[in-house]
């Protein structure tokens, strides 16, 4: 354990934190198959996703270690489900006020399938429900609470300059990239802000996507992984 045998190891994991985002995750309701409310239960997988993004701190600053994920698993396996859940927690329960959250992706349809997701929600829980004004029409979201507001666009917006505390890129294998760095530069001066990455694997050979793979691959290999990935 370098938390405790090493000095200079610059992290410490947060217990804590983890169990309160796997607490709010365990309040959302949903519509099983066959239309019957359930409690979300996460899968291992994707509680190991929370453990790394919101478990592991700077030790001195204490913020986030990691603002950038990269999520690649077959369809129906959660992904989408996992990142809305994490935009209700961002949305509701964060330490952010009046913050931008956003979807993208290249296409409107991949863009809003993380949207949709976030809605299925609040169409469960009058409570979460009471807690939102928002657009099914026109892809927005506001928070009453925190007045943290979601906004979806895809294709070539211009977002330049668009500042967000969380962002969820659905269907990156589909991209070339420039958006996603805009919208990564965008949360340079928000320390605690976070970047999720989701796709199933796409078939563009030497692609951004794929190189980006490779690089995660080739680091995991090497165990040189960027910090804050």
């Amino acid at each position: 354990d370098r938390t405790k045998d090493d000095r200079d190891f610059p992290y410490i994991f947060d217990s804590s934190e983890v169990k309160r985002v796997l607490e709010f995750c365990s309040l959302l309701v949903g519509y099983d198959a066959q239309g019957n409310l359930q409690k979300l239960k996460l899968y291992p997988w994707q509680k190991f996703v929370v453990l790394n993004l919101f478990g592991w701190r700077h030790k001195q600053s204490k913020l986030l270690r990691y603002r950038e994920s990269y999520i690649s698993v077959a369809r129906r396996n959660g992904k989408s489900a996992l990142s809305s859940v994490l935009l209700h927690y961002f949305m509701a329960a964060s330490t952010f006020r009046s913050e931008r959250a956003i979807c993208f992706s290249v296409k409107k349809d991949s863009a809003k399938i993380v949207f949709r997701q976030f809605l299925s929600y609040i169409d469960a829980d009058p409570d979460l429900d009471a807690l939102y004004n928002y657009s099914k029409i026109n892809g927005n979201a506001t928070c009453k609470g925190t007045d943290n507001y979601l906004e979806v666009f895809s294709g070539s917006t211009d977002a330049d300059g668009f500042q967000s505390g969380y962002a969820v890129a659905d269907e990156i294998a589909l991209q070339d990239g420039q958006l996603y760095q805009l919208i990564y530069d965008g949360q340079a001066n928000l320390p605690q802000s976070q970047l999720i990455g989701i796709s199933t694997a796409g078939f563009d050979i030497g692609g951004w996507c794929h190189s980006k793979y490779k690089g995660i691959k080739a680091s995991l290999a090497s165990n040189t992984l960027p910090d804050n990935l």
